[in-house]
């Protein structure tokens, strides 16, 4: 869907939501003539805001590659929470057994795949020192 259509659908249900409160101004001049004065107004909003507001920017949010974008953020939280959950197990491990050597290779190959290397190359040099 994209922004005009989203735009459009959102001006008809916003327009049947106004005709109760137009009761009064249907009774003087009728059903048919409210109801298009409110889509006039709605419309006229719409294309004053596609001239002087943002439509390239509500245009790139609905566009197909920041949507999947988007999704791609959305699946990779989890993974970060794991790493954030597996450093701190190793944190553990290595703070209760400095000489665990696995530990430390762990703890390194966290800090490298976030690219952290000045850690990575420390746990590296400490899993080396555990031998």
């Amino acid at each position: 869907m994209n922004a005009l259509s989203l735009f459009f659908a959102c001006s008809a249900f916003l327009c049947l939501l106004m005709l109760p409160f137009l009761w009064p101004i249907q009774k003087k001049i009728g059903f048919l003539p409210s109801l298009i004065s409110v889509i006039i107004v709605f419309s006229g909003v719409y294309l004053l805001y596609g001239i002087w507001g943002n439509m390239a920017g509500i245009e790139s949010y609905y566009s197909k590659e920041q949507q999947a974008y988007r999704a791609k953020q959305h699946s990779i939280r989890p993974l970060l929470v794991q790493f954030r959950k597996a450093e701190q197990r190793y944190l553990l491990r290595v703070e209760n057994n400095p000489k665990d050597r696995e530990a430390w290779l762990n703890l390194g190959q966290i800090y490298l795949i976030q690219q952290e290397k000045e850690r990575a190359e420390m746990a590296f040099t400490k899993a080396r020192e555990a031998l």
